[in-house]
């Protein structure tokens, strides 16, 4: 009977240490994203104060609102580019997740049916 629990307990204790091995990969894909955006959030807001600097320099009504227009096509491209990147890094998140999930509950099922086959194979030795 303590063998049974020290059985179960073992393939607990694997896959614990897959789970937290799987979480360096998890923190660094997690990492890229919060840098990804921080990055953007800079050069939004350095882009920004740049286009005040103009419209404060600029002489006429034309060169306002050709300003703003370019602002707005520079800042538009530039979020359709980063809306790209960050949707690329969060696939590559949920692909990260899943490939560990997928191989934890394969692991955990071989485990389990190894188990299941050995108590089954004591039983018809007569041994329980």
């Amino acid at each position: 009977m303590t063998k049974d629990f020290d059985v179960i307990e073992h393939a607990g204790n694997g896959q614990l240490n897959g789970v937290t091995m799987d979480l360096s990969s998890f923190s660094t894909v997690l990492h890229a994203i919060f840098a990804e955006g921080a990055d953007y959030t800079k050069k939004s807001v350095e882009s920004r104060l740049a286009v005040v600097e103009k419209l404060l320099g600029a002489k006429s009504l034309e060169t306002v609102i050709q300003i703003q227009s370019e602002y707005a096509k520079a800042s538009y491209a530039a979020f359709v580019a980063q809306a790209a990147k960050m949707g690329e890094l969060h696939s590559n998140l949920a692909k990260a997740v899943f490939r560990q999930h997928a191989r934890h509950e394969v692991i955990g099922f071989i485990r389990s049916a190894r188990w299941v086959c050995a108590q089954s194979a004591s039983r018809s030795n007569g041994l329980i």
